[in-house]
């Protein structure tokens, strides 16, 4: 029955392998590696410890001429932010920039002079910079410090009596606890806990997410390779070299090698997205680990906390898998109908209907029968076969379904899948000589009950 079924595979697989398709797979390979990558890279650059911390000017001692207050004010107060690299500065205040300019000259330390005044009915602020001491680069790295800062200097520069500067520099501290956590004296922020509520936030999204992505990348899938499957089936007919072909491959090697040929290259695709995907997030979380030991944001928090939320388990992805692609096959087998019941290309085409119907009726009922609001589907929805060819990879994965009912959902699919391959296969071999009108759909029913070909049915 499958005589020269390898051939027709081999030459049928590396038609569907074209040029445009092996750089789409490898562009859209590149895109998912590096999507998460810069996601998680940006985003721990932001959250990292280290990336706040303001590049030293250099200065062991600063002269303050300070012309916005009449009092004196102690400028080392500053010091008590503990700010890197401006924790130990001297200030030294000068009633002009005279006495800041001699007394510049007199020392030999990295100095320069910060003179603040009323400019244009607005505080300012100006640096002079000794020759050969400090660059004005790293001296006005000061102004990023003052910028940090500003709303101090500013009531410093004003001359606030000391009781209220230490007031008003005096940062507040906020804290969030739970009750035994309060007892304890430990923050959420503080303990594990925070990591476990991050890593919910980002599981509900996914379960709103990952459904939505899965169900899209399935549609447009089977969109763009249904018609081919369709128009590669009745390809010999409309060529007219099904009497040559048949000779040495029989109906059913030519149908079924044709439609495997076709699956298996949309399959193996999907297969390189999916691990380009997990792969980019795999490596953005070790170099993120190595290169921002410090940061701390919802998606690294998300996967340190994967095993005990029990999602992506090993044999939950692995079922998710079949389904995917079980799924595929059974809008897939629709397109081999499709096309097994046609004679040319241009009637292929009107009787794509036979699976795109099903595949628009799914994806209404999915997205406005609440098949993706936060992450929960109407049971039935992972239970009738195109429904749950879209979603249910997404739900078993997140670990919504059980592996127990996403074996059961698989199973459905593939019984459901098996009888549409086989009545493709069966009409494939009714049809193969007709040359008659359009088959009706009331004439195929009659094909696959009576096992009567359409030849002898035109008779």
């Amino acid at each position: 029955m499958f005589k020269n079924f390898g051939n027709v595979f081999k030459f049928s697989f590396k038609n569907a392998v074209t040029r445009g398709y092996k750089i789409l797979t490898v562009i859209m390979a590149i895109i998912l590696v590096a999507v998460p990558i810069l996601i998680m890279v940006i985003s721990a650059s932001k959250q990292d410890d280290g990336k706040d911390e303001i590049d030293p000017c250099l200065a062991d001692t600063i002269y303050v001429v300070n012309r916005i207050a009449q009092n004196e004010m102690d400028f080392n107060s500053l010091n008590v932010f503990k700010e890197t690299n401006y924790d130990s500065i001297n200030y030294i205040n000068c009633e002009s920039e005279k006495e800041a300019l001699d007394k510049l000259k007199a020392t030999d330390d990295a100095a320069f002079i910060l003179g603040l005044e009323i400019k244009n009915d607005t505080p300012s602020a100006y640096i002079i910079v000794p020759d050969g001491r400090i660059s004005e680069s790293k001296a006005r790295n000061y102004y990023d410090f003052m910028e940090k800062y500003q709303n101090y200097f500013m009531v410093l520069a004003a001359g606030l009596d000391e009781e209220g500067l230490r007031q008003v520099m005096t940062q507040s501290e906020v804290n969030t606890y739970h009750e035994t956590g309060y007892k304890e004296g430990v923050s959420i922020e503080e303990s594990e806990e925070n990591d476990d509520v991050m890593a919910a936030n980002v599981l509900k999204t996914f379960k709103s997410l990952l459904p939505y992505i899965c169900l899209m990348l399935l549609y447009f899938l089977i969109l763009s390779y249904g018609a081919s499957i369709s128009q590669s089936i009745v390809m010999e007919k409309s060529s007219k070299l099904m009497d040559t072909m048949l000779v040495s491959v029989r109906p059913e090697a030519l149908c079924l090698g044709k439609f495997l040929a076709v699956v298996a290259a949309a399959v193996t695709q999907i297969l390189i997205w999916i691990a380009a995907a997990v792969g980019g997030f795999m490596i953005g979380n070790v170099i993120c680990e190595n290169m921002f030991p410090n940061a701390n944001f919802a998606l690294l928090a998300f996967f340190k906390m994967a095993g005990s939320l029990g999602v992506f388990k090993i044999g939950n992805v692995i079922i998710a898998i079949l389904i995917l692609v079980v799924g595929f096959l059974l809008f897939a087998s629709l397109a081999v109908v499709a096309g097994a019941i046609s004679r040319s290309r241009e009637e292929a085409a009107s009787a794509s209907s036979i699976f795109i119907i099903p595949l628009i009726l799914a994806f209404f009922a999915i997205m406005f029968g609440g098949g993706l609001e936060s992450g929960g589907a109407p049971e039935w929805m992972l239970y009738v076969p195109f429904t749950a060819a879209l979603i249910t990879p997404a739900y078993v994965s997140l670990g919504v379904l059980s592996l127990a009912e996403g074996l059961v959902s698989f199973g459905i699919m593939v019984i459901c899948a098996l009888l549409f391959v086989i009545a493709a296969g069966r009409l494939y071999k009714m049809m193969s000589l007709y040359k008659g009108n359009q088959v009706k759909f009331s004439k195929v029913l009659r094909m696959l009950f009576t096992g009567e070909s359409a030849l002898a049915q035109k008779k």
